[in-house]
């Protein structure tokens, strides 16, 4: 088994090129095509997401917890993947039929879109990056990531060159799933017997059930705001919100990653009877994920219009604000997850994070109409970030009774105040100079990174101060 330092570094380089690529991929698309041709696809891409979402059922969270706690014996990791495997292709082949049949009231100027990108409905079933996760096979799932996406980058520089391209933008981006998927199914073969397999297919459903309703409600304020945007108002706002929305995902897939590669492990203790490792692990990644969330809230938030302009070009200033409200998701969503993965999902309390999501589901539906019919894709933006408070803390309010701690653990003294010593040299340094422009965003954002850890640094902060041993003892020993 590999050990969680070699996950973490494995699976960061992973996303790590996760956002490497689309800092490559985005500024292109976008300025290649343009506010509404890139909002069509986001808008198209959106619906089709639904359909997916139904095909993969919650198997692919579920399926993580399922298979780490069977890698021990081939057998039982055989008898699981191939009935969670075939609960899968089911399930995908009738969101393929309900998709089929939604094709017909498709406007015709969009249909071929539709088609091509609903060829991921069909993938779907061999995706698999959930066993790898399971088995802790972060190495593989890098490597794989990194070869598919460089390929994709190359076939989109010399395929994509004006607004008329996308189609072949779509084109690109489904070879590229389907490689993904390809590698998955024919490596699997080194940990597992796959097939087809009836037998405890539906239990796996009936387990898996509950994740994928939490998934529907997640989605609705997540796919259906982009859905509801391209329907009450105009593509171009679609693809103002995907700007400002696509660049806090690319921050939230860093931390996510971290996240992530912990979850297997504290299934495995917490479901070998070792509750206290378990416990004590998840006190250091909600400590870290509080210290890491909290200045890039701040980072995104005065660096908003560099990050828009630098990332999607002078076109989608509109989208700056949207980024500014979204902000707030950095550390709103990764406590989200801490409390539903780390802290309920182990434990097989699932059923509170669905509760969560839906009231979060809830409140976003009830907000969009009313918020985009005034403010259009701001007003998005707004019911997201209102939507996912709800969920954060009803996730907290059912995670707690498992949790020892207070609510102050969530407001460390020595990180708040570094924050707002950041917040003050932003202030003063956009006042200064707000040009938008690679120089001043780089000086800005490192000279803010420097500030944080300097005055945790000087309050001789616990955290801070054990890590930088940790680093002196690392770069001694390599002497």
């Amino acid at each position: 088994m590999a050990s969680i330092v070699d996950n973490a570094i494995w699976n960061m380089i992973r996303v790590g090129s996760n956002i490497l690529f689309p800092l490559i991929t985005f500024p292109y698309t976008c300025r290649i095509l343009g506010p509404a041709v890139r909002g069509e696809y986001d808008y198209v891409y959106a619906i089709v997401g639904y359909f997916i979402l139904f095909a993969n059922l919650g198997f692919p969270v579920y399926g993580i917890r399922e298979i780490s706690m069977r890698r021990e014996s081939r057998k039982e990791l055989s008898d699981t993947v191939s009935a969670i495997f075939t609960a899968n292709v089911i399930s995908v082949s009738i969101a393929l039929l309900l998709f089929l049949i939604m094709l017909i009231f498709v406007p015709d100027e969009e249909r071929l879109l539709f088609i091509i990108l609903g060829i991921s409905i069909m993938l779907s079933c061999i995706q698999f990056d959930w066993f790898y996760q399971g088995v802790e096979d972060f190495k593989y799932i890098t490597i794989r990531s990194i070869a598919i996406k460089a390929l994709s980058i190359i076939a989109l520089f010399a395929f994509v060159t004006t607004k008329d391209d996308l189609i072949v933008f779509a084109i690109i981006s489904v070879i590229g799933e389907f490689g993904n998927n390809l590698f998955n199914l024919l490596r699997i073969r080194k940990y597992a017997n796959l097939r087809f397999a009836t037998r405890h297919c539906l239990m796996h459903v009936k387990g898996a059930s509950a994740l994928f309703w939490g998934t529907v409600a997640i989605s609705l304020y997540t796919q259906l705001n982009t859905v509801m945007l391209g329907l009450l108002d105009t593509k171009e706002s679609v693809g103002y919100f995907t700007a400002g929305n696509k660049v806090v995902h690319l921050i939230l897939s860093m931390i996510t990653a971290m996240l992530t590669t912990v979850i297997p492990r504290i299934s495995y203790q917490l479901g070998t009877g070792k509750e206290d490792e378990g416990r004590r692990l998840q006190y250091k990644v909600l400590k870290l994920t509080l210290y890491i969330c909290y200045p890039l809230v701040i980072i995104l938030f005065f660096l908003s219009g560099d990050f828009v302009v630098l990332l999607a070009g002078n076109q989608f200033e509109s989208a700056i604000p949207v980024l500014m409200v979204l902000s707030t998701l950095v550390i709103l969503i990764p406590l989200s997850n801490f409390f539903g993965f780390q802290v309920l999902l182990p434990l097989k309390k699932e059923i509170y994070g669905t509760y969560a999501v839906v009231a979060g589901a809830i409140t976003n539906v009830l907000l969009n109409y009313t918020l985009v019919i005034n403010f259009s894709f701001i007003g998005i933006a707004i019911s997201v970030v209102i939507a996912e408070l709800v969920v954060t803390y009803v996730h907290y309010y059912f995670a707690r009774r498992f949790l020892n701690i207070t609510f102050k653990f969530f407001f460390p003294t020595n990180c708040i105040f570094a924050v707002a010593v950041m917040s003050v040299f932003f202030l003063f340094s956009n006042y200064l100079y707000s040009d938008y422009n690679i120089i001043s965003f780089v000086i800005k954002g490192l000279s803010a990174v420097v500030i944080y850890f300097m005055v945790l640094f000087l309050r001789r902060d616990t955290m801070c101060m054990e890590s930088f041993i940790k680093l002196r003892n690392k770069i001694i020993l390599c002497k």
